[in-house]
């Protein structure tokens, strides 16, 4: 199943024949301006990702930060990279003080994504996915009318749900 536009923001899931029931074991990925991020022909498990997307989800409409949103994207994506594992706090210069690095994690933590980070910050009506593989020291990003990334991602989120409770409910 894909949700989106794979050249702008999309997600693809799909549930193996033989789902190990709970586990829902399948295939997930992101594309990202016509980019696959992920493995998604490597296995995993549904249930991980649905679990990993709670998160995410919890945070839509707490990514607004205009000094973020205007870095260049290799500056966004060092401060956030380096706020999220701790590194150093040079982020705290662009945003309130009760700021969570996490909000701007989009990224589910499992194996299929490898060492990809992808982050998510909104401003004026705008949202800026900055997205870089930590092998290759590449980053890129990709600008989306604000709600769109939220929009595709609630599909995929609500489709896992349902196939989680049906996986759940035998």
């Amino acid at each position: 199943m894909n949700f989106g536009v794979k050249e702008r923001f999309a997600i693809s899931l799909e549930l193996n024949e033989t789902s190990g029931g709970a586990w829902m074991f399948g295939r997930f990925c992101y594309w990202i301006a016509g980019r696959k991020i992920g493995d998604f022909d490597a296995g995993v498990s549904l249930r991980d990702i649905f679990f990993q997307l709670i998160h995410i989800k919890g945070d839509r409409g707490h990514r607004v930060f205009e000094n973020l949103f205007k870095l260049p994207r290799a500056d966004f994506f060092c401060l956030a990279s380096n706020a999220l594992s701790e590194r150093d706090n040079e982020i705290s210069k662009y945003v309130p003080e009760d700021f969570l690095p996490a909000v701007l994690n989009v990224c589910p933590l499992v194996d299929v994504f490898g060492s990809w980070e992808i982050f998510l910050v909104e401003f004026s009506g705008q949202e800026k996915l900055v997205f870089g593989d930590g092998v290759k020291n590449e980053v890129h990003e990709l600008i989306l009318p604000a709600g769109e990334f939220d929009r595709v991602f609630e599909m995929a989120y609500s489709q896992l749900e349902s196939m989680y409770e049906a996986a759940t409910s035998q």
